[in-house]
């Protein structure tokens, strides 16, 4: 696993919070398409705990573990503990968010954490639309109601989604944020 030191510069093209199935295969397919990426899991990744796939989470966790241990192939970097404090910075224009102490800044995010029970610790500042359920509402590509971004897996097509639902929807997140940053890059030049 590509452990980031604390020397590291803070700032990635993407980052994906949640190392779940849906947040491996997020921070796998940007990392492919160039993306400078940051996984952040605040614990072993929970793959359908909270789902009801009973018998399933152990199968699931260990390949979004390895994985995260191919990512250093991958130009991803992992981060370890619970991210908080997401926000806004128009001048980025991006998120800046805090593991711990360090403070991260992305110019996309991918909300991958599986569940909504921490989203308003990790994005209480931020006017995201929740469902009555707890789900974070998102367009068909997974876009969230602010700018640069999305939700992925249960958080954001609610619990029960088979492994394979919460891959496909990390891997077209992944495919529009990295469109979208190819696009600003050009555009750019």
């Amino acid at each position: 696993m590509n452990q980031i030191s604390t020397a590291a510069a803070s700032h990635f093209d993407a980052a994906v919070i949640g190392t779940g199935p849906a947040g491996v295969q997020a921070a796998s397919v940007m990392a492919k398409f160039g993306l400078r990426v940051l996984a952040v899991g605040a614990e072993a990744p929970h793959a359908g705990r909270k789902s009801g796939w009973h018998g399933l989470h152990g199968i699931a966790s260990r390949l979004a573990e390895e994985a995260l241990e191919g990512f250093p192939a991958l130009v991803a970097d992992v981060v370890r503990g619970e991210a908080g404090g997401l926000e806004w910075m128009p001048g980025l224009p991006g998120y800046s968010f805090r593991v711990g102490e360090r403070l991260f800044s992305a110019n996309y995010v991918v909300l991958a954490t599986g569940v909504a029970d921490g989203l308003f610790r990790l994005a209480g500042g931020i006017d995201l639309d929740v469902s009555a359920s707890g789900r974070v509402e998102v367009d068909g590509g997974f876009v969230t109601s602010c700018s640069r971004l999305y939700a992925v897996g249960d958080l954001a097509r609610g619990y029960g989604m088979t492994v394979q639902t919460a891959l496909g929807s990390g891997h077209l997140a992944a495919r529009a944020v990295a469109e979208s940053f190819v696009r600003g890059r050009r555009q750019a030049a």
